[in-house]
């Protein structure tokens, strides 16, 4: 705060000392000056110091202004890394603890609701919402499902996701510690059974039988969703930020308004990852090599 306020004061002052120098009725005695001020003379400043000062402050917030909201900018997207760093730090954790496998997702028995990330993870994270979110969609009431199950508005890049607690047939449940903006690649599951029409076989399951490079293999990232499964034949949406399901469309999204998502990896480091690179990371065991690129939409051909 003093940083900026001792250039407005300068400022002031050399403007009163340019406003204030008149021509002197004594050069000889003093060349430098207006000339001795009078006795008992006013020391406010005039109108005219006052409008020029702040037209100098005016200009000097247009120039500021840009830097400072890069700036903040840049700090969310470093809360964003740090968030998911933290996350792989839980995962790790959990994998120690439970022989190096991942939890078994939504298809546990019966449906079982505990076999999801966030009930699984539920003993080292607590109630604590403080890495949950991406500082980019962290407002909750933009949540398009309420605490009561309701549907109030569409899911967006910068929403969170929800509450979600146990799918229904024709609705969500919901529970109301339960929300955030990243989700699970969903091919890290130990499914007990084939899934979303990937075999049981193809999903990593176990972090220590991976058998491609680790910091290919997405583990947690910006999502619209809390899980996804993307496919190689998906492409991304054709309008940014609109929902289209549990796949490649989730996590396709310019939420950081720059191109790219922010991802933790199988080797628990966290990357910036351009939106056209998705199809080319290693989302499960049988992903194909060579992904050709899909039509790439408008919204993503200036990037």
């Amino acid at each position: 705060m003093r940083s900026g306020i001792i250039p407005v004061v300068l400022t002031l002052l050399a403007v009163r000392s340019i406003c204030s120098v008149q021509p002197s009725p004594y050069p000889h005695i003093f060349p430098f000056s207006g000339g001795p001020r009078r006795r008992g003379a006013s020391k406010a400043f005039t109108l005219i110091e006052l409008l020029v000062v702040i037209a100098i402050i005016g200009v000097l917030l247009a120039i500021l202004l840009p830097s400072l909201r890069m700036v903040k900018k840049q700090a969310r997207q470093v809360i964003c890394q740090s968030n998911l760093s933290q996350w792989g730090k839980l995962f790790s954790t959990y994998l120690t603890e439970h022989n190096d496998t991942f939890m078994d997702g939504w298809f546990g028995v019966a449906n079982d609701r505990d076999g999801q990330w966030m009930y699984a993870l539920r003993e080292y994270t607590g109630f604590s919402h403080d890495i949950w979110c991406c500082p980019e969609a962290s407002n909750e009431s933009l949540c398009p499902i309420d605490p009561a199950g309701n549907v109030r508005g569409e899911f967006t890049s910068k929403s969170p996701w929800g509450h979600l607690v146990h799918l229904q047939h024709g609705g969500y449940a919901t529970e109301e510690e339960d929300y955030g903006s990243y989700g699970i690649n969903a091919y890290v599951y130990n499914v007990p059974v084939s899934s979303m029409g990937v075999s049981k076989e193809s999903y990593w399951a176990k972090s220590t039988t991976i058998n491609k490079s680790l910091s290919s293999v997405p583990v947690f990232m910006d999502d619209m969703w809390c899980e996804s499964w993307p496919l190689p034949t998906e492409g991304p949406p054709q309008v940014e930020g609109v929902w289209g399901g549990y796949g490649m469309h989730s996590v396709c999204i310019n939420r950081h308004d720059a191109g790219y998502i922010n991802v933790l990896f199988m080797d628990w480091s966290v990357r910036k990852v351009d939106l056209r690179e998705l199809w080319h990371l290693n989302w499960h065991r049988d992903w194909p090599r060579n992904v050709t690129d899909p039509h790439w939409p408008a919204w993503m051909k200036g990037m």
